[in-house]
């Protein structure tokens, strides 16, 4: 909790009065707000929060000069915060301990390398409204064990000072910046929480991440110019939230096409130019809800021909060209105590039978709420009442092949339905390592038809004799992975 402005001064006021003559433990919170309080500083420990600067927003100290902190080696948390006229944290080097770490409102600071000696892992780190600070050498920070938050400081253009960064344990915000891309974060391989990202500048990607192998939770959003995901090679699974919006140009998801799993909810919405889901072809699992939400240019939702289960409800409202979800065909439940669907507001959606009739027939909605919900689709369609999708004569395409995008990565199963002697076909667009697999509908692997290196070019192998059942067929590769659905019967 930040400490009341009151709480500040009196600090203040008792340090101004009696500050010893050489270096000893300060007991409690020391606040330093003017430059001769710091040139009277003699303290090597201060066992709570040191402050330095002034007490409000705006700049509120004379503070130009930190070196007669140089006998300063440790500190419960350090704030350096409102100092109009600091552009140097020069004379700081040797603090060797503290918890949070929080540089903010400093508006003429360009200079963060005096940290350079600040323990490798501290509980926090907090870098904010530095308008003029261009980014964060001198730092050598290797695990956080909270959180990070770098907002607003207008002049930053790049991490570089976060390279030795590998570990995370709660959430990391990064927003307001005018970054061209996120390099200064290469070395870093696990957030325990949400990786937060909005207003990031000029980035178009997420180049920088390639090391990160595990994420609590991934947001992106209000860039103006970002164009896809791709920067997130290394990542499987994603235990907590996805939410991808008011992104106008993003348009490829391709980056999380080797997420298998999602355990929290996944939104997609009011991303103006986005026309598919491909990219998110590996996902069977979802532990939340699924909210596919006013993307006026999404037509189809072909790239969930993998996904298994929704944890808790599936909307899908307000797309003002989606004319297709037959991608949802392979979805078996829907569960949870808000467990439930609505399809609503998309005015081309004429049909809905072959994504998700076979799901509401056969009750795999559960909960209090889980009474289905279409609305106001297309007019003379079938897709406005539960009644219209059961009784929706369509015929249902079969998969006998699906196509990635422009990769060239393929993959399909024929004849399907099969009922022995399926062959399955796919193709790698370069030469590398594969992997194919069979799962069950309950997510279980039963069977691995391939693994190992391929040469690049068309490649077949046999599905094998399966029991009577739905399966999920899935190529993993190195430049992505696709999944197709197969019904053995006799």
């Amino acid at each position: 909790m930040r400490p009341s402005s009151v709480a500040i001064l009196t600090a203040f006021a008792a340090l101004a009065m009696a500050l010893p003559a050489s270096a000893q433990v300060c007991e409690g919170d020391v606040g330093l707000t003017s430059q001769v309080e710091v040139d009277a500083f003699a303290c090597s420990e201060v066992t709570g929060n040191l402050f330095i600067g002034g007490p409000f927003p705006g700049g509120g100290s004379d503070i130009t000069d930190l070196t007669p902190l140089a006998s300063l080696e440790s500190a419960g948390s350090l704030r350096i915060t409102n100092n109009g006229a600091l552009t140097s944290l020069d004379g700081i080097e040797g603090l060797t301990a503290t918890g949070d770490l929080f540089i903010t409102d400093n508006p003429v600071l360009t200079d963060v390398s005096g940290l350079r000696s600040v323990p490798t892992t501290p509980a926090s780190l907090h870098i904010e409204r530095n308008a003029l600070l261009p980014d964060l050498r001198g730092l050598a920070l290797t695990q956080i064990d909270e959180h990070v938050v770098i907002v607003d400081n207008g002049s930053m253009t790049t991490l570089a000072g976060l390279e030795s960064l590998t570990d995370v344990g709660g959430t990391i915000l990064l927003g307001g910046l005018p970054l061209g891309s996120l390099d200064g974060l290469r070395g870093l391989e696990r957030v325990g929480g949400a990786l937060s990202l909005r207003d990031l500048g000029t980035m178009e990607d997420l180049t920088g991440l390639d090391g990160l192998v595990s994420l609590g939770g991934l947001s992106a959003r209000q860039f103006d110019r970002l164009s896809s995901l791709d920067g997130l090679p290394a990542l499987t699974e994603i235990g907590g939230r996805v939410s991808l919006y008011e992104n106008p140009a993003l348009q490829d998801l391709g980056a999380l096409r080797t997420v298998e799993s999602i355990g929290g909810l996944l939104s997609i919405r009011e991303n103006e130019t986005l026309e598919s889901l491909e990219g998110l072809g590996a996902l069977r699992s979802l532990g939340g809800q699924l909210f596919i939400r006013s993307n006026p240019s999404l037509q189809r939702l072909d790239g969930l021909d993998a996904l298994q289960t929704i944890g808790l409800y599936l909307a899908i409202e307000s797309n003002e060209t989606l004319s297709n979800i037959d991608a949802l065909r392979t979805v078996t439940a829907v569960t949870g105590v808000e467990g439930g669907l609505s399809v609503a507001s998309n005015p081309l959606l004429a049909s809905c039978a072959c994504g998700l009739s076979g799901v509401i027939a056969d009750g795999a909605f559960e909960g209090v709420d889980g009474e289905p919900l279409f609305a106001t689709n297309a007019p003379s369609g079938a897709c406005n009442t539960p009644e219209d999708v059961l009784a929706d004569p369509a015929t249902c395409p079969a998969t006998s092949a699906q196509a990635g995008p422009a990769d060239g990565l393929r993959l399909g199963v024929a004849p399907n339905p099969t009922a022995s002697a399926g062959r399955v076909t796919y193709a790698l667009p370069t030469a590398g390592q594969a992997r194919v697999t069979v799962f069950d509908a309950l997510g279980r692997e039963v069977a691995v038809l391939a693994v190992g290196p391929h040469a690049a070019g068309d490649h077949t192998a046999a599905l094998g004799a399966l029991a009577l059942g739905v399966y999920l067929v899935r190529l993993a590769t190195e430049a992505g992975a696709r999944t197709v659905a197969v019904t053995v019967a006799r």
